[in-house]
């Protein structure tokens, strides 16, 4: 389904409701469920949109958060990349041992 159409469907769906923020979220995703085909009828969208959401998987990157600036540390070709802003690093997981031998003891 083209983005436009579907985004027609939803504004067509939710148009002239007065609804607070709860009833908002539950409406726009029973109006989404039918616009995108998930869903045959309300009580189906509805169903659906009841289920409780499963968490989202974990990313193989740690970010470590600071007052400074976030920090990303993720494995490389190389190594280790160190992110930090604009700023990238990329050592060898033997120099990252020594720097940071905490991480890796068991």
């Amino acid at each position: 389904m083209k983005r436009e159409v579907y985004n027609a469907c939803v504004s067509k769906g939710l148009k002239g409701k007065t609804l607070g923020k709860e009833e908002r979220q539950q409406e726009f995703c029973i109006v989404a469920k039918l616009c995108s085909g998930k869903a045959q009828s309300r009580e189906e969208a509805n169903a659906l949109c009841s289920q409780p959401k499963e968490p989202k998987p974990a990313t193989s990157s740690r970010a470590v958060g600071s007052s400074s600036g976030r920090v990303r540390i993720m494995p490389s070709e190389s190594g280790i990349l160190i992110k930090k802003g604009r700023t990238k690093i990329d050592i060898s997981e033997a120099d990252y041992r020594k720097i940071c031998p905490c991480q890796f003891e068991e």
